[in-house]
């Protein structure tokens, strides 16, 4: 029995690895066993991640949740590089939301997940921290004239609403959305 028992475990592990669990754990019923390991999942994923909240339309949400492409290049909605803008707090997307609503009336809140092994790993830059951050957003951030040639893959500023943070394409991938 306990060979076995570890049999399972192992099994499972590979599971969650090779990335076809969530698959399998939507396709069958929610009992017993089945059960058990996607709340075990479910819950160390939640434990071991970081939600932000991003504002989208509902083009711009389907898109999302179908991959991403194509990115928006628009100067006001790629200032730091094609990819996803959010916040971490709801707060403040929601702030945001009210602040866009007048001009985009179809708008939402979105919510997403990035898992701290992975945000950790990116290359990420905190524009607030450096010690003038004027030159550098003169020269990458597009509403500044510049061009995001930057290569960070994240990268935070605060703005009048809190802390925005950018998510590049290259690391899409990474991004959990829920609807």
């Amino acid at each position: 029995m306990l060979a076995g028992s570890q049999t399972v475990l192992v099994v499972v592990g590979f599971c969650i690895v090779s990335g076809w669990i969530d698959k399998w754990f939507r396709a069958g019923p929610k009992k017993g066993l089945q059960r058990k390991i996607a709340a075990w999942h479910l819950n160390r994923f939640r434990n071991n991640s970081t939600r932000f909240y991003t504002v989208q339309d509902s083009v711009d949400a389907a898109r999302l949740l179908s991959g991403g492409k194509p990115w928006p290049t628009a100067t006001a909605r790629s200032a730091l590089g094609e990819g996803v803008y959010a916040w971490r707090r709801r707060a403040e997307a929601e702030v945001y939301l009210n602040r866009i609503a007048g001009s985009a009336p179809d708008v939402r809140i979105m919510t997403f997940r990035v898992g701290n092994r992975q945000l950790s790993s990116v290359h990420s830059l905190n524009v607030d921290a450096l010690v003038d951050p004027e030159p550098w957003m003169s020269r990458y951030n597009k509403l500044w004239d510049g061009t995001p040639n930057h290569k960070y893959q994240h990268i935070q500023r605060g703005t009048a609403i809190g802390v925005e943070h950018f998510f590049d394409k290259s690391v899409f991938q990474h991004l959990r959305f829920r609807e």
